[in-house]
């Protein structure tokens, strides 16, 4: 099998594309689509060819360093081979970090562990997750280890005190005068915030550790503010640490206005970017004399700051499928699960994987996201979170690695921190493009090996061959998923090609 290991990824966002297809051409399953600076890591054939293909696109208008990754071939059958990486190693308290697994030889189950167990896994993740999000809630060491299992075996590795949890440091704002002559803030209402003050002393600024509101990404706010006693010139800013990194980015500004002294109040409308970073992060209100276009932390004449808490809440998605596939379908809605060389594929009650994507409902070839090696369990039930940012209307598209793409009957909108879809059922398919099952239930068709869309000749060509060779594993010619090639699995993709079997798109 072939496998990537990408050093860097540096290509222009939303303009130059990567993608990387499961197989010897680009009719495979896709991987993933990558553009910007967020590469793939580690990439890993999982197809009977053992082969990646790559398809890279990019524009003339920018040039980036591009990309690059180191190529290599592994054994699949033999136990993993433990590793993994943090985002970030020095945190501040309550950031989240997520841990990327690098573990060889395709572990088909995860264990994470942290000493001290003061952590908090965030947006659907567990200590069983792949790649889980965890918010550290103590400063200080933690020791992580990862155990990564597969049907041959497991491997574990510990890094001792690896996460150092520090606290969060923002710049402290200064001036030379302050508040004396009646420059400073009075008001800051926002939510749940609100706070009424008065002139305060040198240094000139407050951190209200104390007070704090929420805030959801997507939606619009206002924020109420008044300033001092002066006559004229009060300008008052403020910004959020959307992207909690401890800076508040010219982007991050809300706005600047110009108000009259107190009683009287001004407003700033904003909304809270899609990608705003869930958490608790830092808004910074700041209030300077005669000057509508200062910073948040350059030392000034008059004036005054203050600080104030909010958590940017969590808006990932959940979505929950059933799906049944007719390779491995056992009847009464469950399915078996696939077998390798050495017995059952995957741990606990997973029958198989598939990948799931979210296409553009006004034009379907517009893949805007991909899951792959989902988890489906012997009752059909598979589970994926997804970003909070996907909140329009999407057509759900399932694959499996030796079966028709399947798409859902209408776009489905993503617009709840929950979403269902059930493919068993008459018309709950694109095209009604299900098989009915002799006990009621509605199957996905399998038999497409080469992932071209239809049952044909292409798919029985190396069906037979690895029959010939009396091939055994968790092959994609292997459609019943009994672990071995044979007439059994000729006999299907004969029956569905003999049909005319073939997927069924917007």
């Amino acid at each position: 099998m072939v496998r990537m290991i990408f050093n860097s990824f540096a290509t222009e966002s939303n303009y130059d594309y990567l993608r990387i297809y499961n197989g010897t051409s680009t009719s495979a399953t896709l991987i993933g689509t990558y553009n910007g600076t967020t590469g793939p890591g580690t990439v890993t054939a999982t197809n009977a060819s053992g082969a990646l293909t790559f398809n890279f696109t990019s524009d003339g208008s920018v040039t980036p360093a591009g990309w690059e990754a180191a190529i290599s071939c592994y054994n699949t059958n033999i136990p993993p081979v433990a590793a993994f990486t943090a985002s970030a190693i020095s945190p501040a308290i309550l950031s989240t970090v997520t841990f990327t697994d690098q573990s060889e030889n395709i572990p088909t189950a995860w264990a994470w562990s942290f000493s001290p167990n003061t952590v908090t896994f965030m947006n659907g993740t567990s200590a069983t997750s792949q790649n889980p999000q965890v918010q550290f809630t103590t400063l200080g060491q933690y020791t992580v280890s990862l155990t990564a299992t597969n049907a041959y075996g497991s491997d574990t590795e510990v890094k001792t005190n690896y996460i150092n949890v520090v606290q969060v440091e923002y710049c402290i704002p200064a001036y030379t005068t302050g508040t004396s002559a009646g420059d400073y803030i009075t008001l800051v209402q926002l939510g749940s915030i609100n706070n009424a003050t008065g002139a305060s002393s040198s240094p000139y600024y407050t951190y209200y550790s104390n007070l704090s509101t929420d805030l959801t990404p997507g939606s619009a706010y206002t924020i109420t503010l008044s300033p001092g006693t002066y006559s004229s010139g009060n300008y008052v800013s403020v910004w959020i640490d959307f992207n909690r990194n401890s800076v508040f980015d010219a982007s991050e500004k809300l706005g600047t206005i110009s108000i009259s002294p107190t009683p009287a109040t001004g407003t700033i409308p904003f909304t809270v970017p899609a990608d705003a970073v869930a958490g608790l992060t830092r808004m910074r209100v700041r209030e300077v004399w005669n000057n509508s276009s200062f910073d948040a932390c350059t030392t000034y004449s008059y004036g005054e700051t203050e600080d104030y808490n909010v958590n940017i809440l969590s808006l990932n998605r959940t979505l929950n499928l059933t799906v049944l596939l007719e390779s491995l379908y056992n009847g009464n809605g469950t399915m078996r699960k696939a077998q390798g060389e050495a017995g059952d594929q995957f741990t606990g009650n997973t029958a198989d994987q598939v990948s799931i994507e979210l296409h553009n409902a006004s034009d379907y070839s517009i893949i805007e996201h991909t899951e792959p090696f989902v988890n489906v369990s012997t009752e059909g039930q598979a589970s994926v979170t997804i970003p909070g940012n996907r909140n329009g209307t999407y057509y759900i598209t399932v694959k499996h690695r030796n079966s028709i793409e399947t798409t859902s009957k209408q776009p489905v909108a993503f617009t709840s921190s929950l979403i269902s879809y059930n493919f068993d059922g008459l018309t709950q398919a694109y095209g009604n493009n299900l098989l009915l099952m002799t006990d009621g239930h509605y199957t996905i068709f399998c038999g497409d090996v080469n992932q071209d869309g239809s049952v044909d000749t292409g798919d029985m060509t190396p069906v037979d061959n690895d029959a010939g060779n009396y091939a055994t594993g968790y092959l994609i010619t292997d459609i019943n998923g009994d672990g071995m090639v044979d007439t059994g699995d000729i006999t299907i993709v004969d029956n569905n090609g003999a049909n005319f079997t073939g997927a069924i798109t917007p």
